[in-house]
């Protein structure tokens, strides 16, 4: 990512910074997604967030799920500093690093996730395959867990996601582009991972309803 592109996606966000505050610990609207992140009777799992941000879902996973360990990153220091001074959590931990290029080992997570965050990358390609890089294989752990990209974005099938970025350039930031899921499949499959997607609408989550939905699950599995 181009660092004018990079200081203006920051930009952005630490405007919005106020805003995140207050809703950070708000863990009620976040219900809605448990099915996509159950880790009930799993420990000893460590988990990667890519662009968390202040750290939200990390932090609801980290109250839900004491006995996992969770890094959450983010190219944002300003989002980060702030984030570790608010963090009461022993199993979090919050850690700068840009998701094209992880600062981390081979091999070293059992779960990567991101939320609203693909559709922000100029090079979806690139932080697919450190996402692979750093997962461990099935065949490498014995815990109770596969080992697992866990993504929610934006659907572009709904047209009023698909107009705000087209055509309301102040309710966008300077890298964020439509991507539909035929891009994803085919990065993903390239990458070695096999691809499931569900359609939701978190006010109503009965509704999964391709062009209503307001978002997509992605679950991408190493093969």
């Amino acid at each position: 990512m181009k660092k004018q592109k990079i200081q203006e996606e920051i930009s952005y966000f630490n405007s919005q910074l106020s805003n995140m505050e207050q809703e950070v610990f708000n863990f009620s609207k976040l219900r809605v997604y448990s099915k996509y992140f159950n880790f009930d009777n799993m420990k000893d799992i460590e988990i990667l967030e890519i662009g968390g941000g202040l750290g939200k879902f990390s932090f609801w996973l980290a109250d839900r799920f004491p006995k996992i360990k969770i890094i959450s990153t983010d190219i944002n220091d300003t989002l980060i500093k702030k984030a570790n001074d608010i963090n009461k959590y022993k199993n979090l931990k919050f850690q700068c690093a840009n998701c094209e290029k992880l600062p981390f080992p081979d091999k070293c997570f059992d779960i990567v996730f991101g939320v609203g965050i693909l559709h922000h990358l100029p090079s979806i390609e690139k932080t697919v395959s450190e996402i692979k890089r750093v997962l461990r294989t099935n065949k490498q752990t014995n815990k109770q867990t596969k080992t697992t990209y866990i993504g929610i974005e934006p659907n572009f099938y709904n047209l009023y996601n698909l107009f705000r970025i087209k055509f309301w350039p102040k309710e966008k930031t300077v890298n964020e582009r439509p991507i539909f899921i035929s891009e994803i499949r085919n990065i993903f499959q390239k990458n070695d991972f096999k691809v499931n997607f569900e359609f939701l609408f978190p006010r109503f989550p009965s509704i999964k309803n391709k062009i209503l939905s307001s978002c997509v699950n992605i679950v991408a599995e190493i093969e």
